[in-house]
């Protein structure tokens, strides 16, 4: 008997359990929100580098992933009591309207959510988005195509009274996707629906196209009590071509008494997993 005969039913053995072992779409997509998840708190200087170092390796393994997540499980331990406030994630900050764009630490750090988490879902990792403390998780049934770009985008809807100066955030949402790929999210009583797609032209310009249907229920409740009917609803539908990290306002309208503008924010991440 050869030494490979004497390996085959170990090898079928260890088929078998792989097979039986396997994940459903499903149970990738709740591992992927879970993993997501873990990381509203912020991390601790310690899980950053951890994650920093994995990505310098040229493997993407799941065990190298899984230690990132595990790291910021730790962090979570101990940065969390029973008493504090959930924050937002640590990667996807939701910004006050003075500072709607990212830094380069930042940019690096959605570079390397993107990047491990596209590789442990094999290249089926449609988007991650992040609203108002909610994050969805979305994944494909097939890997994305190959020549697609990583981006970050962001989109904010700012409001004030006429006349009164300041803008302030009435709500924001931070995607991370490829280009080409829509993202299209449904709305509900508590957030708007919204779709986001964006192409990135050989020269480096990037069209964004966005649809909102935002109604502004905290501002009626703060007028006159009701969250629903009296509720100012902003419908944005735009069309705009961005340059690599330009903040451009894509609307500025009044609804009801009120003054609405619209912001946008598109980055490549290629390059900035090193």
């Amino acid at each position: 008997m050869t030494a490979n005969q004497q390996h085959e039913p170990l090898d079928d053995l260890l088929n078998q359990w792989s097979l039986g072992n396997q994940i459903s779409d499903v149970e990738s997509a709740q591992l992927a929100k879970q993993i997501v998840d873990a990381a509203v708190a912020t991390p601790s200087e310690e899980a950053i580098e951890l994650a920093r170092s994995v990505t310098n390796r040229r493997s993407r393994s799941l065990t190298s992933v899984l230690t990132i997540a595990v790291a910021v499980m730790i962090s979570i331990c101990f940065l969390w009591s029973p008493q504090e406030t959930a924050r937002p994630l640590a990667v996807i900050n939701t910004l006050p309207s003075t500072s709607v764009g990212w830094s380069k630490e930042q940019l690096q750090e959605k570079a390397v959510l993107l990047d491990e988490m596209n590789s442990l879902f094999d290249g089926k990792l449609k988007w991650i988005s992040e609203m108002n403390g909610d994050v969805q998780v979305s994944l494909a049934s097939a890997s994305s195509g190959e020549g697609s770009k990583p981006l970050a985008v962001r989109v904010v809807v700012e409001r004030r009274l006429p006349g009164c100066g300041d803008w302030s955030a009435a709500w924001t949402v931070d995607l991370l996707t490829h280009s080409e790929q829509l993202v299209s999210v449904d709305g509900d009583e508590n957030a708007p629906g919204f779709s986001v797609w964006a192409y990135v032209l050989p020269d480096g310009m990037i069209t964004l196209e966005t649809d909102l249907d935002f109604r502004d229920r905290a501002i009626a409740a703060s007028l006159d009590g009701s969250a629903d009917n009296s509720a100012p609803v902003l419908k944005s539908a735009t069309s705009e071509l961005h340059s690599n990290g330009e903040i451009r306002e894509v609307l500025q309208q009044q609804v009801d008494g009120i003054e609405f503008r619209v912001l946008q924010l598109v980055s490549v991440l290629e390059g900035q997993v090193s």
